[in-house]
Parts: C-alpha cells; structure tokens; sequence
C-alpha cells in the first residue's frame, strides 16, 4: 500500500509519457556490427540488423598521369575481367603452368569476326550441316569447332527429352540478324537510362560532389572515357596518361598481379591495399540515398562517418579457398589502418547453410569469375571438400557474345576489350536469356537497346535459337576458355624470374614455407607482398581432379603403394586413382546413349539421366586428349596400384618409402605427415618440382565433375570409399543437400542440370550401367548409388544474399562473443589471435 505521505505520481511530470525513453541496447548493439561480403566481383555489406545489403562494384578508376611500370602490346582473349588489359604476368605465369598447350582455346574478338567470317553448322535437320562443318574445319578455328560439339551436345540432349528441333533453325536466325538495321531511340522513351559520368580535358571527372580524378563503384564503371566510340584508336593502356580501371579484389584474393604491372613491385601492394580501403571506406560513409536525379550514378552507403569507426565492429565474409596472405592483409586494413573496434571472419559456406537454415549441404558458389565449392557438415567445412574454379557468370557473358557473334549478331561493333558500356551490355543479355532448359530452344524474338556515351540510343531486334543454352554449357565445358584467361591474380608456385631460374635450395625453401603452413602448426601467414605465392591449400579434391600425377606425388599423398627404385625411378611416372574419371566418364557416355533408348525406364531413372545423356561427348574429349584404348587399358592397370587412404593413415611413414631420398621430387624421409591436410601440401610441394600446380590446374575443371570429386572427398578418400564409419550416410546427406548460391545460381536450369549430370556420375562411379566393368570402388550387393539432389534457396531471398544473411543472423548469436578479435589482441598477436578464434584456419 502506497505511503500517504509520498509525493511519487501525484504530478503530471512523474508519468512515463514524460520521460526520456532510451535506447535499447540489444537493438543499438546489432546496428554497431557491419557485415562485409567480399564477393568476386562485388561487394555486399550492411549492418546486422539490416533486412539486405547494399552492393555496389568493387572497382575503382583513376586518372594515371604517369606511365605504368610494365607496358605490353593488347592480347585479343576470352578475358574473365572487365579490365582493358590482362596482367603480363599473369600469361607469364600461364604459359609456365600450361601442361596440356593443346587445350588452348583462343578467343575471337569484333575486329577478327568481320575478317575470318566462317560459322559453325548448327540446326540437326539442315542439308548444309556438313558443308558448314567443312568450312569449320577449314578455317582452323578451335572455338568453332568446340561451340560445334556443344551444338551436337545440346542435340543429344533434346533427343533424351523427345524434344523436336526446328528445321533450318540457326540458318534463319543468322539470316535474318544479318539484316536487321538499328532504330534509334528519343531521349524520353528510354526510361532506364541511367547516365554517363563526362571525363574532362584536364584529367579530372565532372560527378556530383565536384571534378575529381579517383571515381569509385558504379561511377567507376560509368566512365565515358572507359567506352569510347572509336575503338580503332585505343592504344596499349599505360604508354600515355588516361583512365584506368582497377580491381583490387578479384577472383576471391586480393589482385597483386595488376597493381605489380601498374605501379610495380616496390608499391604494388601498398597501392592495392589503399584501393581497397578507400573502396571499403566509400561503401560504409557514403549516404544511404540519393536525393537528385544526378547522383543515381553513386553508389549508396551505410552513411557512418569514418570518425565513428571505433564504436563498430566487421563480420567478414571470404571465400572457402582463401589465402592466409590475404586474411592477415584484411586484418590489418580493418583493425590498424581503418581503426574498427573488432573482427571476425567467416567462410561462404558455412554462413550460407547457416541462412538457408540446413545442417548439412554441398554449397556451390557460382560468381561473377570464380565458383567455389564446399561441404559442410553440423556447422564445419570438412576442409578437403573444398575446390575453387577460376570461371563464373562474367566467362559465361563474354561466350555469349562470341556464340552470338557467329551468328551475325546486329551490333556489329561490339567491343568489350576496350569498351565497358559492351560489357555491361552483353551482361544485360546474359541475364535476360541464358538458360539451360532445353524446351526453350526455339526461335525466338527479342530486342536490346545500346546505350553509348554522347550518341543516341538505338534499339536492335534479335533473333536466337539455340545460342542462350550454349552460353550456359560453359560451365560444364570450360575448356572454351584460353587457358590464359583462366590464370589466378597471384604468383603460381611455378613462377620464376626471367633473368634466373629458381635453384634447389629455393624450391626446398618453397617445399618448408607449404608444410609449414599456418594452419599446420605455424604462428603467422606469409605477408602479402609481390612475391607472395599463391598459398590457397590444396585439398583432397583438387588432386582426385587430375588425370595424372607423378609417383613421388601419389605415393606422399597415399594413394599409390612405393614401387621398387628403377634405374629410371625419378622419371617414371604413374597413375592415381585420380585417372579414374577419365573412364567413368567413357562408361557414361555408353549408358547415357543406351538408356535414351530405353522406352520403358521409369520417371526417376529417367530425371537422372536427362541431360547427363551429354556425357556421351566426354568421347570427344577423349580422342581429344590422345588416349587410345591401348593406353586406357593401361590406366586401369595402374589403378590397381591404388592404396586404400584408411591404409596410409595408418601407417604414415609408408609416404616416406619410396624411391632413394637423392633423387629429385621425393619427399624427405624425417617427415612422418599425421593427417590428410598434411600429405596434400606435401604432395603439392613435390607437384610444384615436377611442373604440376594443383590449385591451378583444379581451377579449370568441369563444374559437375568438381561437385562429384567434392562429394567423394567428403568420404576422407580419392575415389569415394564407403568402408569408414558414417561414410555412405554422409555422403548421401550431402548429395541430398547440394545448394547453388550466388549471383551465377540465377541462371534458369543450372539445378536440373548439375542435378541430373552429378547423379549420373554418381551412379556410373558405384553401379556402372556396363557389367562388364566393376564399380571403382568396392560396394555391398544391391547397392544403391547416392542421387545428388539441387534445393532452392529460401522463399524471397535472393542466391546471392543468402551467405550474407546467414552471417547477419549469426551475428545475433551469444556465443558470437567469444570470436571476436580486438584491436589490441591484433596489435599484440596478429594473425595469430584470428587463427586462435577461427574453426577453420
């Protein structure tokens, strides 16, 4: 009972609608942590509490007043970037690493399409298929000739679904692009204008807050000096002043290789790094809106003033293949030099079954230029699961318009080697109709609209019949690509300098700095400088990618018993079970074409072959590669040399019995490796001696052959063997849960596809269709073979936010608190502190 003599709420300023209300804590405390997604071409960042992130280009342009540090005449290829010119260090490197130069695909630009004008045959039902294909022959053009097979590919495709072709269809499409003239467009029809920013004499920009000579994001790619009108005076970038486009995150690392070319290597990285924080610091102090019509070019921000920096914290979101040199570069950017309160890093996968709310999937990244692929399983990355390919949604736009130049596309001027405005366009078109469904293969009427700075628009009509679905077929067949263009922006494990080869004693130096690795016992990462290799770690699914290995290297990674020393023991080389797919591949391009003639198969059976009845074109690439039957059958003698993984992990020191330790490329005989991740980096160390760079060379593999290899690594074994505990129930959880994330997993039909295509090598891997074969690896009777299965992402949230999102919600969690790595912890420990409060570093 209240006191009488009290006063308490007898006024009317004693209620609580007279009182300041305060600030929640929960609520401030989520709104003070910034999510950062370093995407592989964008950049997706947001505070926590925030419903989406804003994403903006991680690009920047500046006006170069100084010639560049490496010049080199322009190379015409099928190039991944937007940027006018490829790294001389990176073909370089490329050439060094190339194993297979007969693999090369040289890409054909405007300029040589107008001068070398032959097509390649395409409609099945034509009379003039095999005159067209003559001429392809004739002409010598491997890019012809590929989007050729691609075209039989996709025919077999439409057989399995009974699906009928139009007759004469490519010849009608390509007849009546030729004659189509372009219609201009008035300034207040086109809506979606969006405007150019006008580079001034003097070397400076006109934008919005003022002339400047640094643009960054949108405005960046907005330049009309980076899309001229004339191409045919554009000279190599660097040997005068002028605008140049640069990328400091690329590819999911950092971009060491340009910045070396441009600034070279004494400030190459410091510059790179600067970009890269004035990018970062633009995307979080930038306003969240625009008000004014003209300020649509800039990208927005979160609007937090750079003196507040202190009061926040960054949850950072990085590819699972990922350089520790570019995690301790990272952690000093944004807890020395940018002054944040704390940090914490996390991979793409895990956050991205974490949104999607799974306990256990195959996350498939598919970017702009790379894809990365990983299994989790109860929240961990099974780390030898992880592979990092080096093509995406931009190779998919850039093969677009070659496929679509061979069939006299109506923009003939077409030019995205030196104008972004093409680029953009061909990106717009990829979106607008790439697919892989085959019933949509039809002849169809579209229009686009060519927007270039200073001239009017004007509006083309255009008519496609198979050319969207072969633009899709990149990313089972990536060796379209030249394989310079396919190249790592860093320095292989291969690289030398020209003027003196590496010695020995440099590659011992090399062998010592892998195997003792951060995440093997070291205390600090390599510090990213110019010759900082690329220290991505290879894994288990990486080396079940490669047709051959060296003996030395299979028998330190366990997969091959030490044979005798021979005279010629250094030299000789054997085969892992990694050659293996070469003839799972041959035996599923023989069912794929007896089960298409099977009427009587039932609906799943028939799902599960549906596209990957294509395999059947794996023969091609069979002859292709030179293999006879001769020296298949020898392979598969080799195979039976294969040593069970369980095995070796027994008994370690069988690694270190092979051949005389004098001998080059053997593994030293003091070192006893205790896990799996340690006999890959030594097996990679001993990769690199012999000319072999896995991290590469996995880079350019098939997106449905690196699932399969990713999901029989998930096993703990080369070849997927299902004697270990838990083994066959996790694989089949993780076949079950195969996920497409990204802004590539847009692309209508890729889960059917993958699904189809990864079942089918699935089952030919464990029950062959051929009985005459026995399955690669041993299996009960009446065994079933796992069936890959492809799962939307969540109901309204889109594929390239959902790792985004998933970290968002992770950053509400309690147990977040002990993850967290302070200011002052990195200042005392560096990139020890973050390998202290990370799972998977």
């Amino acid at each position: 009972m209240k006191d009488v003599s009290s006063s308490y709420l007898k006024t009317e300023a004693q209620t609580w609608m007279s009182r300041k209300r305060k600030v929640d804590d929960a609520e401030d405390a989520a709104s003070r942590r910034i999510v950062i997604h370093l995407g592989s071409e964008h950049i997706r960042i947001g505070r926590s509490s925030d419903v989406y992130p804003t994403t903006m280009p991680c690009a920047l342009t500046r006006y170069m007043r100084t010639p560049h540090y490496r010049c080199k005449p322009r190379v015409d290829l099928l190039k991944p970037s937007g940027m006018p010119v490829q790294s001389e260090t990176v073909q370089e490197n490329n050439s060094e690493q190339e194993t297979h130069p007969a693999d090369e695909k040289p890409s054909l630009h405007a300029s040589q399409v107008e001068a070398n004008p032959t097509d390649p045959a395409a409609s099945p039902s034509m009379d003039d298929d095999s005159q067209q294909m003559q001429q392809d022959e004739e002409s010598n053009d491997p890019l012809s000739q590929d989007i050729e097979r691609l075209r039989t590919e996709l025919r077999a495709i439409m057989r399995q679904y009974r699906l009928r072709s139009v007759g004469n269809g490519y010849a009608s499409a390509k007849s009546y692009n030729a004659s189509v003239q372009p219609e201009p467009v008035l300034d207040h029809n086109d809506m979606f204008h969006i405007g150019w920013v006008e580079a001034l004499p003097n070397g400076r920009a006109k934008t919005h807050h003022g002339d400047s000579d640094l643009l960054i994001g949108q405005e960046a790619l907005r330049l009309d000096a980076l899309s001229p009108q004339d191409t045919s005076q554009c000279c190599t970038p660097g040997e005068k002043p002028g605008w140049q486009l640069f990328r400091p995150w690329y590819r999911g690392m950092f971009n060491v290789e340009q910045y070396e070319d441009v600034y070279g290597p004494s400030a190459g990285v410091h510059a790179m790094l600067n970009d890269f924080q004035t990018i970062i610091s633009h995307a979080i102090s930038a306003p969240t809106s625009t008000s004014s019509d003209d300020d649509t070019l800039m990208s927005c921000g979160l609007g937090i003033p750079r003196n507040q920096y202190a009061d926040y914290s960054v949850l950072l979101l990085i590819p699972d293949s990922f350089s520790r040199a570019d995690i301790r570069a990272l952690g000093t950017v944004f807890l020395t030099q940018m002054g944040f309160a704390a940090l914490n890093v996390q991979t793409e996968g895990l956050c991205a079954m974490f949104g999607a709310g799974l306990s256990a999937a195959c996350v498939v990244d598919v970017g702009a230029t790379s894809i990365g692929i990983s299994c989790i399983e109860e929240g961990l990355v099974l780390p030898e699961t992880r592979i990092a390919l080096a093509y995406g949604g931009r190779d998919i736009s850039l093969f677009f318009g070659e496929v679509l130049q061979r069939s006299s596309f109506p923009y003939r001027e077409l030019d995205v080697s030196n104008r972004l405005a093409d680029l953009a366009l061909l990106e717009s078109l990829k979106e607008r109709f790439a697919t892989l469904l085959p019933n949509q293969v039809s002849l169809n009427l579209y229009d686009f609209i060519v927007r270039l700075p200073h001239t009017q628009a004007k509006k083309y009509a255009l008519r496609l019949y198979d050319e969207p679905i072969l633009a899709g077929l990149l990313l089972f067949h990536p060796e379209v690509i030249s394989s310079q263009a396919l190249a790592l922006p860093r320095r292989s494990v291969l690289s030398s300098d020209q003027s003196q080869a590496r010695s020995l004693e440099e590659l011992e130096a090399a062998t010592n700095a892998v195997t003792t690795n951060a995440s093997l016992g070291g205390d600090e990462a390599p510090e990213l400088t110019t010759d900082t290799i690329c220290d991505v770690t290879p894994t288990l699914a990486m080396f079940s990618t490669m047709r051959s290995v060296p003996e030395s290297v299979g028998v330190a990674l366990g997969t091959m018993k030490p044979v005798a020393a021979a005279p010629n023991s250094a030299n000789s080389t054997s085969t892992t079970s990694a050659d293996k797919s070469s003839s799972t591949e041959d035996s599923a391009g023989e069912k794929a074409s007896d089960i298409a003639q099977d009427k009587s198969v039932d609906k799943s059976t028939e799902k599960t072959q549906n596209i990957d009845s294509t395999i059947s074109s794996n023969n091609v690439a069979t002859e292709k590669s030179g293999l006879n039957a001769s020296q298949l059958a020898a392979q598969t003698d080799a195979d039976s040399l294969a040593l069970d993984t369980n095995e070796s992990a027994k008994d370690p020191a069988v690694a270190t019995k092979s051949a005389p330790s004098n001998q080059p490329g053997n593994a030293p005989s003091s070192v006893a490796y205790a896990s799996q991740t340690q006999r890959c980096m030594a097996a990679a160390a001993l990769a690199a001696q012999e000319g072999i760079d896995i991290v590469s060379d996995a880079s350019r593999t098939s997106l449905d052959q690196a699932v399969f290899r990713s999901l029989l690594a998930s096993t703990g074994s080369i070849d997927g063997k299902l004697g270990g505990a838990g083994n066959e129930e996790r694989l089949r959880k993780l076949a079950n849960n195969v996920m497409c994330i990204g802004g590539g997993a847009r692309l209508a039909g890729l889960g059917e596809a993958l699904e189809a295509r990864v079942s089918l090598l699935l089952a030919e891997h464990y029950t062959p269709s051929n009985p005459n074969r026995a399955p690669m690896v041993s299996v009960p009777a009446n065994f079933s073979a796992p069936q890959a299965t492809v799962i939307p992402p969540p109901r309204n949230m889109e594929p390239e936010h959902l790792a985004w999102k998933g970290l968002a919600v992770l950053a509400h969690l309690d147990s977040l608190q002990e993850l967290w790595v302070y200011a002052s912890d990195w200042d005392t420990l560096g990139y020890r502190a973050l390998k202290e409060k990370s799972l998977f570093l």
